[in-house]
């Protein structure tokens, strides 16, 4: 086989590895909301920091685990706290498309974050910055910061992997033009941009042209753009080998309403739009619109569209599970498109499909690289329940000739297999089950399993048919404790009241299983009494629970035989009595004899004497109980310190008393609470550059060492500072004499300073550069505190042939099957000096042999080496002029 053919289809391969991850398991939008795909249906997540309004971008690694997400402006990492240097990035959450994040393939430790600052922001622009999860105890860490690529953007960024499957398109549209900007990105950096002139001009006078999301298709032939101010969207073609955008048209009929989200359909035939209101607020629901993308011609692609549904105001995404999402703003539900790979109303669109588990959607939702969801075989089930067969249904991203589906459920018998394409199964338990769909085309088939959780439905009880009183109403309560509550009426509070009669109904949801329960109210009638009644002077009667002493009318609400409140009218006479009245006062903890008790609380007490005209003499006596004076106090004190309390000097933090006696003759407390600072210190580390200076210790420094200041903390307290000076060096570049190089020889130039950056004439920036013809080769390395510039030339000139000159391979394949898997040199002279040396394209040192017979397995550090190109290099002495040493240097491929 041809090798370049070869590496084509590894490449090939290790792309299709890519879209089957999991890196679009985790979802963090809106406020505070989330989903989680791991289990192939999303379950509602509610651990996650971020609140936008717009935009937003997580990640998970190939397994599926939450590495970390952002809003475009903050980063925070699986624990959901923030990164280290995850603040301040030039993204916005109001921005449509704030940030996206895209792996570097081949590393899987290194993400970039491409971010796009809102209209009404500081127009920051187009940015990255990236985040090493090797840093941090594995958590990541920022370590490079809003390095600009473009100054002026729209709120849109897309990305999907490029066709070799070594790297990632990065795409967005310049504001005030007809220019699609494209980048790449690969392990070497990112490339470009390279600008694409077609579809119409977006004007930069109005912030909602900003508007609107942009995606590529997941097979990578097809972008769409809306542009909210414009009504309108562009479709275009896109070349995944040449990152080309072109034949752009438009469809810009969509009367008041303005385009918002995209998405495309797994397999890439239909195309979806949601749209919002330009004429009412922008909560209110636009539509929802599908296109064949296979119709025809652009004007037969404009005429297939079809409304789907009016009940969308937001973002689309497509999920793992091949099914779309659109996003419902100010609601805690958000809409499902269960089959989008269905032409029009097929395509089953729930507006209420997706639970947030009590979590508010926004108008964003994450976009991810679109190669992602390039998957192969899938399917969704509804909620299985117990008792009840579950519907399931092949969602694949292609359409197959036959499926075969295992339950998982022996128990079932005969029923644990299916190839029905929307068979039902019942299952046996409500236990944990792995079901597995098979999906054949042709000679092929692929494969998924998923592992489902069958709950039991909930209990429900609403009680038995009752009535209750006139006037008044009735609270309906299932209890607490399930997911979702459905009344007759729509409402989904966990309780219903109302005042009328009737029969009302619940539905409750627990893990996707519902239940139903009704309950027939009544309403019984209420009655009113009328009569007279008298106490003494200074007696009181209990009335409609109150106690009253003074004659007037009052009114009681005693219950009928049918159980209601009836209305009791009391007319009171007061008749008088003789009245003697005492004033007492007494301190808090003593007491005093009044009506008929020992009394400690303040109050009126009553004592009844002789009666006088059929009532009571009464002996009223008004205790007055004065409090115990307490008051409060802080103090503070630097640690060494003392003062003066509870009748000694205290040192300590704590609570002292000390007692007094108060104007009303009761003893007094008064409280201190005590609190000792301790001596503040601080030690600081500073790193200046070679020559600058920092003030410490009084003056300033410009030499490493440690260096003291004292100060005064706010409390008062003594304070040391101390200063650790580290200063770093000037960088240093040599890239050696001017050298004379034989025909067709190569020279590896290094550059290579510790955490430096590095500029090629040619404007490369690796800090290794491959001369491979002769001319003047100059570098500038650059750290933060400076750069330095070397320069060499490099002449040519035919060599002569070197007797005895070992023979290369170009290129090894160490796959184990025994046909070169070492890469060796090869020559019949026998020397008596070998040294051979094999560098990586970074001119790191891989491997080192003194021997001629012994040869690279291809590994490096124990650890398999990535396919790519590689340098070697030869220096050796023949047996018969051993003092003669020659040099040989060449490239070669590693394949597999």
């Amino acid at each position: 086989m041809n090798k370049r053919i070869y590496l084509i289809l590894l490449l090939t391969l290790a792309s299709t590895i890519i879209c089957g991850q999991k890196q679009a398991n985790f979802w963090y939008f809106g406020e505070n909301a989330g989903l989680d795909f791991t289990n192939g249906n999303p379950v509602p997540i509610s651990d996650g920091a971020l609140n936008t309004r717009e935009g937003c971008s997580s990640i998970s690694d190939i397994n599926g685990n939450l590495l970390f997400y952002t809003d475009g402006s903050e980063v925070w990492n699986r624990n959901h706290q923030y990164m280290p240097n995850g603040q301040g990035l030039f993204g916005h959450s109001s921005s449509t498309q704030s940030g996206i994040i895209v792996p570097i393939t081949d590393d899987g430790n290194i993400y970039y974050i491409f971010t796009i600052d809102a209209v009404e922001g500081s127009n920051h622009g187009m940015c990255y910055s990236k985040v090493n999860m090797e840093l941090d105890g594995g958590l990541g860490d920022v370590t490079a910061k809003n390095e600009l690529l473009m100054p002026d953007h729209v709120e849109k960024v897309t990305a999907v992997g490029n066709f070799d499957g070594d790297g990632t398109w990065i795409l967005t549209h310049k504001w005030g033009t007809n220019k699609y900007y494209v980048f790449e990105l690969t392990a070497f950096g990112i490339s470009g941009p390279f600008i694409h002139t077609t579809g119409v001009v977006i004007p930069d006078n109005n912030i909602d042209f900003a508007k609107g999301y942009i995606k590529v298709s997941p097979t990578g032939e097809k972008l769409v753009t809306a542009h909210a101010a414009y009504n309108m969207i562009q479709i275009a073609n896109f070349n995944i080998q040449t990152g080309v955008v072109s034949n752009a048209f438009q469809d810009d009929d969509f009367g008041t309403q303005r385009p918002y989200g995209v998405s495309f359909s797994p397999d890439g035939r239909y195309l979806y739009i949601s749209t919002w209101k330009s004429d009412a607020p922008w909560s209110l629901p636009g539509g929802l619109y599908q296109y064949d993308l296979l119709a025809g011609s652009n004007q037969q692609i404009l005429d297939s569209r079809i409304l789907i549904s009016s009940d969308v105001n937001g973002a689309l995404q497509l999920g793992s599970d091949n099914r779309i999402y659109a996003a419902r703003s100010d609601n805690n539900v958000i809409g499902v498109i269960r089959k989008p790979n269905e032409p029009g109303t097929s395509c089953n669109y729930v507006p209420s499909g997706q639970s947030l588990g009590g979590r508010t959607c926004t108008r964003g939702l994450p976009p991810f690289v679109q190669s992602f969801f390039n998957q192969e075989a899938s399917f969704i089930y509804d909620p299985p329940c117990y008792s009840v067969a579950t519907q399931f249904y092949q969602n694949c991203g292609f359409i197959p000739d036959s499926v075969l589906w295992n339950f998982g459920d022996p128990a079932s018998g005969d029923e644990n297999i299916s190839r029905l394409e929307e068979p039902t199964h019942l299952f046996t338990s409500d236990d944990f089950f792995t079901v597995t769909l098979t999906a054949y085309s042709g000679l092929d088939s692929a494969q998924v399993s998923k592992i489902i959780n069958v709950n039991l439905i909930p209990d429900l009880e609403l009680g038995n048919d009752t009535a209750f009183c006139d006037g008044y109403s009735y609270l309906i309560d299932p209890g607490e404790g399930y997911d979702n509550y459905l009344w007759h009426n729509g409402y989904s509070n966990q309780t219903f009241e109302t005042d009328t009669a009737g029969t009302f109904w619940v539905e409750v949801t627990n893990a996707g299983c519902t239940n139903r329960d009704s309950i027939v109210l009544d309403i019984s009638p209420d009655y009113f009494y009328d009569s007279l009644t008298s106490i003494c002077y200074g007696e009181s009667i209990q009335i409609g629970g109150q106690t009253v002493s003074e004659p007037g009318t009052y009114y009681d609400s005693l219950n009928t035989m049918y159980g209601c409140d009836s209305i009791y009218q009391i007319e009171l006479l007061v008749n008088d009595t003789a009245l003697l009245e005492k004033n007492i006062s007494i301190c808090t903890g003593d007491s005093v004899f009044a009506g008929g008790a020992w009394q400690s609380e303040s109050g009126t007490y009553y004592d009844y004497l002789d009666t006088y005209q059929g009532c009571d003499s009464t002996v009223i006596t008004n205790l007055t109980v004065d409090d115990i004076i307490q008051t409060y106090a802080q103090a503070d004190i630097c640690e060494g310190d003392s003062i003066f309390l509870a009748g000694d000097y205290q040192t300590t933090a704590g609570t002292y008393y000390d007692t007094a006696v108060s104007v009303s003759g009761c003893d007094s407390v008064h409280t201190t609470m005590l609190e000792v600072f301790e001596l503040y210190s601080k030690t600081i580390d500073t790193n200046i550059c070679e020559g600058e200076s920092v003030y410490a210790g009084g003056e300033y420094q410009s030499e490493e060492g440690t260096y003291y200041d004292n100060l005064q903390s706010v409390h008062g307290c003594d304070s040391l500072i101390t200063t650790n000076i580290y200063v770093e060096p000037l960088p240093t570049v040599e890239l050696g004499n001017d050298t004379l190089l034989p025909i067709d020889a190569e020279l590896l130039l290094e550059a290579t300073y510790p955490g430096a950056d590095y500029l090629w004439q040619d404007g490369s920036m690796d800090s290794v550069f491959l001369v491979t013809e002769e001319g003047t080769y100059s570098v500038t390395v650059s750290t933060g505190c400076g750069s330095v510039e070397d320069a060499i030339e490099i002449t040519y000139q035919q060599p002569e042939i070197p007797p005895c000159a070992p023979q290369s391979p170009n290129a090894f394949s160490p796959n184990g099957d025994g046909l070169n898997d070492e890469f060796k040199l090869i020559s019949e002279c026998e020397y008596t000096n070998f040294n051979l040396r094999i560098f990586d394209r970074w001119g790191k040192l891989i491997f080192e042999a003194t021997d001629l017979d012994a040869g690279w397995d291809g590994t490096s550090n124990g650890k398999e080496a990535p396919i790519g190109a590689y340098i070697w290099r030869v220096e050796y002495s023949e047996s018969r002029d051993p003092d003669l040493m020659n040099a040989l240097h060449g490239s070669l491929m590693l394949v597999k």
